[in-house]
């Protein structure tokens, strides 16, 4: 299922990572989330090349503990390993860059600055609204997800963008959106004629 949900993903997300012209990041990621998928690294062999991984978790050494089971865990140079919030940490294990969520958008650290631009890593961030739209263009990150696009177990009770509000987020973003929240094989056509560069979840990988 994997496999044919990066297909159509590829083709869906193709026309917008061409007008961005920027250097090519994964069209399919897979966050790992503390009560659905932990460890991220039991699944790597089953994921399609050149998918994105962000680890995440509330804890500091855990979290540390599972980006280098992921790191040890890939077969391919072209999966980028992703680890969240603290940069240092990604440093220090070698990973492929960092996500910065929402809440600690509004101060980027001058030191994750230069490390990403210096090595070429991947600076992501996360986006529920407009105002999160607008920080992930000013700290330059190189992907947003913006979420949820639409209604998700994750998130009982809570609205989704829906499919005009996230097209519309879409061409105005001035940073790479990545559709997360609800997106499976079933919903993904819904996107059609959003700006996505890429899609996002915890589910579907499980």
């Amino acid at each position: 299922m994997l496999h044919r949900l990066s297909t159509a993903v590829a083709a869906l997300t193709a026309k917008a990572r061409r007008k961005k012209r920027q250097s090519p990041l994964p069209w399919l990621w897979v966050l790992s989330d503390a009560a659905r998928l932990i460890d991220v690294s039991s699944i790597i062999a089953a994921l399609p090349p050149g998918v994105g991984i962000i680890v995440r978790h509330p804890d500091p050494r855990t979290r540390a503990e599972l980006a280098t089971r992921a790191l040890r865990a890939r077969r391919s140079w072209r999966t980028r390993v992703l680890i969240s919030q603290d940069w240092r940490t990604a440093v220090a294990l070698g990973c492929d860059g960092v996500h910065i969520p929402e809440s600690m958008s509004r101060s980027i650290p001058g030191g994750l600055r230069l490390w990403c631009k210096s090595k070429n890593r991947v600076l992501t961030t996360s986006a529920h609204g407009w105002l999160g739209l607008r920080r992930a263009s000013q700290m330059k990150a190189d992907l947003v997800f913006l979420s949820p696009v639409l209604p998700t177990p994750s998130h009982v009770g809570r609205r989704g963008l829906g499919r005009v509000m996230f097209s519309a987020m879409t061409h105005t973003s001035k940073t790479n959106v990545a559709a997360l929240g609800g997106v499976d094989l079933a919903t993904l056509p819904s996107l059609n004629g959003s700006r996505t560069s890429a899609v996002a979840g915890v589910s579907f990988a499980i």
